[in-house]
């Protein structure tokens, strides 16, 4: 009997060793509190187990913490909220917990305490969530700043004055920017849910192909020239950057694209050149004319003299003579027009209408149209305020491509359209026929000195239409298509 009870008590020896050693080696702090009651009310709590960690926290060692009353080790805990949970936690059955920033002279972090009723005490258990908090605290610091950053970002998209879109890899927009939707006269809305592309918006098919096999070859285009159709039709000129960005959106690459429009610099390239060439068109032209009316001024002085001498018996004498003259003053007139066209005539600047301008082209190109059979629709913006201009010089400007348009069109079938409006601080003009239209081939020299493809023509027309518009500080382009006909826009500068 003796030997049995010596193993029954080894037993609960080493029993209770291994429960030991077990909570000793939690990283968790674990007491278990046995309430001490005065009748039916907790006076205190006797600290029956302190796992190695939970005397750690309280720096003491298993002598000066077991069988010790709570509130003997630590007065200032009477009537403290600690101690009525642990009262509440033992009277009615329920589980408390709490994470609070303990500060003690070995302690400053944050402990996540769970208190629970087992048996006829509680336990405690104490856990370091300090470093949880730590990387929680960095955490939210760490999004606040990539909402900060996402946001700057986001802002500089949007806010860029740069045209700036987001691509698929098959160059179907997925996102653009304020300038872009603005540049192009869509929604961003329509631009990125109407699966619109790039190409739908190129207007030359090679553009698109080149630009294709750039990317395919380097992944990137760079400074890459095309022509885009906005949503009113009219083309722009464009520097295309594109790249594949190293960030996908649901598992597919994403490019992104910025445009700079150059159309204005483009044209203002042209009228430089144009203005160039008129420089030296000018200076061959007046050496021409020069050498050309020396002999020419000998030949109208012989004619006269030969007139005299030539009996008038002679027959034809008169006939071939006549043919001599007309021919010489044609050459003389010939000359002062290439004169003309090399140096235009100052510019007189007044207050005017534009609309009075085209009204009064208009009635003197009225008989040609009448006699051909021609309709004329007129569209002009009477809200257009008077602007600084030549009313003679832009008269005949106007008046040429009225006469141009007619004798482009068929009789009895052609329609002349002018149009006048406001638009982005500009006054426009358009000249719409449907003729015969103009080779894309020819577009490019259509102002040209000396380019024409008509068999009496001087070619020097809309060199001197375009001198005078451009002189005004306007612009002239043309959009045509052979069999459609050809629409000139002309826009002014509203001072």
């Amino acid at each position: 009997m003796s030997k049995m009870s010596n193993q029954i008590k080894q037993a609960d020896i080493s029993e209770e060793k291994l429960l030991k050693d077990v909570l000793d080696s939690s990283p968790n702090g674990i007491i278990y509190l046995e309430p001490k009651k005065n009748k039916k009310e907790i006076v205190d709590f006797i600290f029956l187990i302190a796992n190695g960690e939970a005397r750690r926290l309280a720096n003491k060692n298993e002598s000066e913490i077991v069988n010790k009353g709570l509130l003997q080790l630590y007065p200032g805990l009477a009537g403290s909220m600690l101690f009525n949970k642990c009262a509440e936690v033992f009277n009615k059955d329920i589980t408390y917990e709490i994470e609070r920033l303990y500060k003690t002279d070995i302690l400053n972090c944050w402990l996540k305490v769970i208190a629970k009723r087992s048996g006829e005490g509680i336990i405690i258990n104490f856990s370091d969530v300090n470093s949880l908090k730590i990387a929680n605290k960095k955490l939210k610091k760490a999004k606040k700043q990539l909402i900060k950053q996402e946001k700057k970002y986001q802002e500089l998209f949007e806010k860029s004055i740069d045209p700036i879109f987001l691509t698929t890899p098959e160059l179907q927009f997925t996102d653009v920017n304020e300038a872009m939707a603005n540049l192009l006269g869509y929604t961003k809305d329509e631009l990125s849910t109407l699966s619109m592309n790039i190409k739908s918006l190129m207007a030359r098919k090679q553009d698109f192909l080149l630009l294709n096999q750039k990317i395919s070859k380097n992944g990137y285009v760079r400074d890459h020239e095309i022509v885009l159709h906005n949503r009113s039709g009219k083309e722009l000129i464009c520097l295309l950057n594109l790249a594949k960005l190293s960030i996908q959106d649901e598992g597919f690459s994403v490019y992104q694209g910025i445009i700079r429009d150059i159309t204005v610099r483009k044209q203002a390239e042209q009228d430089i050149l144009m203005a160039e060439k008129m420089a030296v068109t000018g200076k061959i032209a007046r050496s021409i004319a020069h050498e050309v009316r020396n002999p020419l001024t000998n030949l109208h002085l012989s004619l006269e003299q030969l007139k005299e001498e030539i009996p008038k018996t002679v027959e034809s004498s008169e006939l071939y003579l006549d043919i001599i003259k007309r021919n010489a003053d044609r050459i003389g007139q010939l000359i002062t027009e290439l004169l003309n066209s090399s140096k235009p005539k100052p510019l007189q600047l007044k207050e005017n209408s534009l609309n009075l301008v085209i009204e009064e082209a208009l009635s003197l190109a009225a008989d040609r149209l009448e006699l051909k059979g021609m309709k004329l629709q007129k569209k002009l913006d009477d809200s257009i305020a008077p602007i600084p201009l030549d009313l003679e010089q832009l008269k005949v400007s106007f008046l040429n491509m009225f006469i141009n348009a007619i004798e482009a069109m068929k009789p009895d079938v052609g329609v002349l359209v002018v149009t006048s409006y406001l638009k982005e601080n500009k006054i426009g003009v358009s000249i719409q026929d449907n003729g015969k239209g103009i080779a894309t081939k020819n577009i490019g020299d259509l102002f040209d000195p000396y380019f024409t493809v008509k068999k009496s023509g001087m070619g020097l027309g809309l060199t001197a239409v375009r001198s005078i518009i451009n002189g005004h500080g306007g612009s002239i382009q043309v959009e045509s298509e052979v069999g459609k006909g050809t629409t000139f826009y002309i826009s002014f500068p509203i001072p």
